[in-house]
């Protein structure tokens, strides 16, 4: 435990002259370090975690590659390589030497990963880098089979593109005209929705999958309000067979029919106790870390996630408004813009239209959070 802790605190710190000296004393590094969120992560892929946000620590973390092997480099790229949102760590990855087809259990490629997750980004980013679009599993199952569930989807689309050995970044990919129609649907939609919104303040739109969503202040508040006052809510301990509520009761008969031995007084009796339980480590709970909804960096992810979210856009008569289209004229080296990210430029150029609809807040934003696994 204790070398878990120095290593973390040299990783943190980014003194590579420190990091020197603790792998040459070190015969072997732990397997897993702890976070200050409490959350284990291999010493790599914790090491990728800080470079993503400091590309000045490449050189760190080159050593720490150096000095691990093949099993534990593939570990974190193939994690990394899991979601869309730590792209970044596969890039630092990449530059710092993990070879973009390192090879995790049964064979599997970080490509392969990225690709079965339906992750564009992570997988134009892996090909770029030189990633093999053939490589096969043990098994003899490559990449092509991992978009078996995604037909038309942007990673199948770059796959074919790599194996035709003429790669196409995600922008390239897109079909402006889609996008312009898109674009011009959800406006209508929000010009319907604002009529229903006249006196709130938006402050949200999240792209969601294939929706657009919306929140505003007001709406809010009263979710908040309603997170905290669950949280608050202690259990019954006091139940008796005539006061137990139809939901209750048919629960409690329910197990009665699988369990001739248990009474609906015993069950009452139980359910009693198990409150009482819970009631006593919720205490315990809040004493100790507080409540979880009154925590800033809570309250901030709550206000931010789309499935909290109040209001869902209706899809609707496409919007005939004059509208600014500058972000699909503009040409990026590598550009790994995909059609989410295009529509969230779109909506920020158009600001002005979205003012004549909404009171937006000024720190009004558009977000495309995108799918976690």
């Amino acid at each position: 435990m204790k070398q878990d802790k120095e290593l973390v605190s040299i990783l943190c710190s980014g003194n590579e002259d420190d990091l020197d000296l603790f792998l040459s004393l070190s015969e072997t590094l732990p397997d897993t370090v702890i976070d200050e969120h409490n959350c284990g992560w291999s010493p790599l892929e914790f090491a990728a975690q800080l470079t993503a946000n400091d590309n000045n620590r490449i050189p760190l973390l080159k050593k720490l590659v150096n000095v691990l092997d093949e099993k534990a480099q593939a570990y974190a790229l193939i994690r990394a390589a899991s979601e869309e949102n730590t792209l970044k760590q596969v890039i630092v990855l990449l530059e710092a030497g993990v070879a973009p087809d390192v090879r995790g259990k049964e064979g599997e490629t970080a490509l392969m990963r990225a690709v079965g997750n339906n992750n564009p980004k992570v997988t134009y980013a892996l090909l770029i880098h030189g990633a093999d679009p053939k490589a096969q599993r043990n098994d003899g199952s490559s990449v092509s089979i991992s978009t078996d569930g995604f037909r038309d989807s942007l990673v199948t689309l770059l796959i074919k593109s790599a194996m035709s050995e003429n790669l196409k970044s995600p922008r390239e990919l897109m079909i402006d005209e889609e996008i312009i129609h898109c674009f011009r649907c959800w406006l209508g939609g929000l010009t319907k929705l604002s009529t229903d919104l006249k006196s709130q303040r938006l402050y949200c739109l999240a792209i969601d999958g294939r929706y657009l969503k919306a929140n505003t202040e007001e709406s809010f508040s009263k979710t908040l309000l309603e997170y905290r006052l669950r949280e608050e809510i202690r259990l019954p301990t006091d139940l008796t067979p005539q006061t137990l509520s139809p939901e209750l009761k048919q629960e409690a008969e329910w197990e009665m029919q699988f369990d001739e031995e248990i009474t609906l007084e015993r069950w009452v009796t139980e359910r009693n106790e198990e409150n009482r339980f819970m009631n006593e480590m919720n205490d315990e709970s809040h004493k100790e870390h507080g409540y979880h909804y009154q925590k800033p960096d809570v309250i901030r992810h709550l206000r931010f996630n789309p499935g909290d979210f109040s209001f869902v856009v209706p899809s609707h008569t496409p919007s005939s408004a004059e509208l600014d289209f500058k972000a699909l004229k503009e040409i990026r080296k590598h550009d790994d813009r995909t059609e989410s990210d295009l529509l969230v430029e779109l909506f920020m150029d158009n600001r002005s239209v979205l003012e004549t609809l909404f009171s937006l807040t000024d720190d009004f934003i558009v977000i495309a959070p995108g799918h976690i696994y």
